[in-house]
């Protein structure tokens, strides 16, 4: 079964056509169209051919045509039939459609081929990325020194962890094996000791002898807020009473050395900030935020006998103060006590001169002495809807 390369114009030749009579002269003036030549792709139904025109005679009833980039473009067998019964036998062929790449390895110019088989016994490891290596289980021999190019080995070639406590014997490296100065600061390469090269608590307590450490140990400036680990040092690292008034230094914590949000709720020990530890005037406006400002309304009421009408005043407080200024969409409600029905629908009140004060006059539903009312204001301050209920009324007297 040939071969063809996906979405791929190709040309073909298809036959030999024969007599629908005796079925051996060779039909070589057939109007073979593109109705008539049908397509089936990788088992789908058929359907004719990409091709508009007809079909041309090569020689001996054989013909040819082409296939187009549509026609290609389903990876899988591909089945063109042509049959006409009232001149000539059916012909078929097939062909199988297979991917670029892989058409391009076999036949393509200067196509390499297959892997040839390899020698018993020796197995080609392929990666799922493609690359291909030998299985070192399958090797005879020994690998020596000479064996490896210089610098062969190196940090890029270890996996994380691969080199753990468990590899290594005890004692297998002592004094006798090191030579003196043998580990200096020119023999480590840049970064090759990673903390992925190490594994989790392969450096102990036990591991480092008693003053190993010592200040002149470090470069000056070494250890700074890169050098350490989110959250790696923690409650448990600290031993109790490790920092005291004379391990921080006067003004040594400052503004700045706080993230964003790093003193919250969970940060602060209950009872630790008492009276004794805020100064004298430590907490005033500028240092509330807004969602603890509180708000409230004073509801004033008039109500005339002598008169036409029901006089409201409201006045607005933020945190006791009285608000001049910013507040807007005023109104006012009265509810009855007694049945909790409106005396007055909410209505919207009108702002005394530019003071921040609001006023209502009420002709119509005027409040009866000795009832007792709930007057309900609300404004938007501070981009919010703020509302106050107080009761309201006169006695009857």
């Amino acid at each position: 079964m040939p071969f063809l390369r996906q979405s791929t114009i190709q040309t073909i030749r298809f036959g030999p056509f024969l007599d629908i009579a005796d079925g051996v002269t060779e039909e070589d003036a057939l109007t073979i169209t593109q109705a008539l030549r049908r397509l089936s792709k990788d088992g789908g139904d058929f359907a004719q051919s990409g091709e508009t025109g007809n079909s041309t005679h090569d020689e001996n009833g054989w013909y040819f045509d082409d296939l187009t980039a549509a026609d290609t473009d389903t990876v899988g067998e591909l089945l063109l039939y042509v049959q006409d019964p009232a001149t000539h036998l059916p012909v078929w062929t097939r062909w199988w459609v297979i991917e670029e790449a892989v058409y391009d390895a076999i036949y393509g110019a200067a196509a390499e081929g297959p892997l040839q088989g390899t020698t018993a016994g020796v197995t080609l490891d392929v990666a799922a990325t493609g690359e291909a290596g030998i299985d070192l289980d399958n090797t005879v021999g020994d690998l020596a020194t000479a064996d490896f190019e210089a610098d062969f080995l190196d940090n890029t070639l270890l996996a994380d962890d691969v080199i753990a406590a468990e590899q290594i014997a005890a004692d297998a490296i002592g004094a006798s094996e090191i030579a003196t100065g043998a580990i200096d600061a020119d023999a480590i390469a840049a970064d090759a000791i990673t903390n992925a090269k190490i594994a989790n608590d392969a450096i102990g307590a036990t591991e480092i002898a008693v003053g190993a450490i010592a200040a002149d140990a470090f470069v000056a400036g070494a250890i700074d807020a890169a050098a350490i680990a989110a959250n790696a040092i923690g409650a448990s690292e600290l031993a109790t009473d490790a920092i005291g008034d004379d391990q921080i230094a006067t003004g040594a914590i400052a503004a700045t050395a706080f993230a964003a949000g790093a003193i919250d709720a969970a940060a602060i020990a209950a009872n630790a900030i008492g009276a004794s530890e805020l100064a004298e005037g430590a907490i005033d406006a500028a240092t509330l935020a807004a969602d603890v400002d509180v708000y409230q309304a004073k509801v004033f009421l008039i109500d005339d006998d002598g008169g036409t009408e029901d006089q409201y005043t409201v006045i607005w407080f933020l945190n006791s103060q009285p608000i001049t200024a910013g507040i807007t969409v005023p109104t006012i409600q009265v509810i009855k006590w007694s049945d909790g029905t409106d005396l007055i629908a909410s209505v919207a009140m009108t702002e005394i001169a530019s003071l921040g004060m609001f006023k209502r006059s009420e002709v119509s539903n005027r409040v009866v002495d000795g009832e007792s009312y709930i007057a309900k204001v609300e404004a938007t301050i501070a981009s919010a809807t703020r509302t106050w209920f107080q009761p309201v009324g006169r006695d009857s007297t």
